[in-house]
């Protein structure tokens, strides 16, 4: 999936610099809002492993996140979408905008949905003793 990515993503683009910069734009939003997400969530113990040596601080673990987030989504926000994801002739990019909705929603929930369901079982496997 990684592969066929890597290739159609920057089709979609039409292999400009300015589709490269897009893109780039659009996973660090991404990722300014998940990684504050998942220290919020590590305070509150949430998470599959609890480090129980970990010091935790609602300033440096919530309030700042929090801030972040804030952030994130005013600059989201003010971002050009329309002018960023349309063609140089005009009208919408169609498929930089698949591009993104595979790469941003589809590929994440259909590792999470087999995941959740357990098909990914993470305890080690016996290994038959030799006989």
């Amino acid at each position: 999936m990684t592969a066929v990515l890597a290739i159609v993503v920057p089709m979609a683009f039409g292999y400009s610099m300015r589709g490269i910069m897009v893109i780039s734009s659009v996973t660090r939003f991404v990722q300014f809002v998940m990684v504050p997400l998942a220290l919020i969530l590590c305070f509150l113990g949430r998470t599959r492993h609890r480090p129980n040596d970990v010091k935790r601080s609602v300033v440096l673990d919530v309030v700042f996140p929090i801030l972040s987030i804030a952030a994130s989504v005013f600059l989201m926000v003010e971002f050009d979408w329309r002018g960023q994801f349309s063609n140089p002739g005009g009208g919408l990019n169609l498929w930089a905008v698949a591009a993104m909705i595979v790469g941003y929603v589809v590929l994440p929930a259909a590792l999470y949905v087999p995941w959740k369901l357990g098909v990914y079982d993470d305890t080690p496997k016996q290994l038959p003793e030799d006989r």
